[in-house]
């Protein structure tokens, strides 16, 4: 047959924490360093969170006055001309590199 236990047998470790008349605890308790510890935290916290916003703030306004998504556009359509002027150069080569690795992969894939 089974073994039975004893339900109390389980709470052995807790028996003294139970037993033990519980005790308020008072404010004055609490250690002082913490609490300034946490206040200095949140101070810091909130003087990062203030210089992230200012920044933002600021870098938002010289994105708005001074866009430079324009230029940035137009060189990369210029290297995106370049790219292709270079690829239509090597495909005109027939037995290139290139025309012989894009045959390759060419009657692999359609074999």
């Amino acid at each position: 047959m089974a073994n039975k236990k004893d339900p109390n047998e389980s709470m052995i470790g807790f028996k003294d924490f139970i037993q033990k008349p519980q005790q308020k605890v008072k404010s004055s308790d609490r250690s002082l360093p913490q609490n300034f510890d946490l206040l200095t935290l949140l101070e810091r916290e909130e003087k990062r969170l203030s210089l992230i916003k200012e920044l933002i703030e600021d870098k938002a306004h010289m994105i708005e006055k001074y866009s430079q998504s324009e230029k940035i556009i137009q060189e990369e359509k210029i290297k995106s001309q370049a790219l292709k002027h270079k690829v239509f150069q090597r495909i005109g080569i027939k037995n290139s590199e290139f025309m012989q690795n894009l045959t390759h992969m060419m009657e692999e894939f359609f074999s």
